[in-house]
């Protein structure tokens, strides 16, 4: 059984309102993999780092529990076959899920709390990027991104 899937035990005064939040959420995860549960930590991770106003010292917008949650649920509709994502907040509280294969070769996604993905893709000298709504599965901009970055085996094609 996956840490994420332990029941929560309840308030710990030794912790934060946040970090208790934080776990709220997360115990809730549905994944019991080793991958799946690395990412959802990365996840939580990330909105750790980022959850106060001024987070980076240069005035980010904090991270909302809504962001997660969106971020969650695009996290849980990635295979867990496919690569693993670096995940980490952006300045606008957004949380971003980058793929790199080199220095001129990425693939990333941000997620918004409305569940809006905005996507930007380099491979070599040639650029992608756009906007998706999430719906529960993964666009097909999204799938066709992370074919051209690892091959159509790593993104779930023959």
């Amino acid at each position: 059984m996956s840490v994420l899937a332990l029941p929560f035990a309840g308030p710990d005064p030794a912790i934060s309102d946040r970090a208790q939040d934080v776990r709220s959420l997360f115990h809730t995860s549905g994944s019991t993999s080793t991958a799946g549960s690395r990412r959802m930590w990365a996840l939580e991770d990330a909105w750790q780092a980022a959850a106060a106003p001024d987070w980076d010292g240069y005035g980010a917008a904090p991270v909302s529990a809504p962001v997660v949650w969106a971020a969650e649920r695009f996290l849980s509709a990635i295979p867990e076959a496919w690569p693993s994502p670096e995940i980490a907040a952006d300045p606008d509280g957004e949380i971003s899920f980058e793929w790199a294969r080199g220095p001129h070769w990425v693939f990333t996604v941000s997620v918004a709390r409305n569940g809006q993905l905005s996507y930007a893709g380099l491979f070599g000298s040639s650029r992608v990027h756009g906007v998706e709504t999430f719906a529960g599965t993964l666009p097909q901009a999204v799938v066709v991104g992370l074919a051209r970055l690892f091959g159509s085996t790593a993104a779930g094609g023959d």
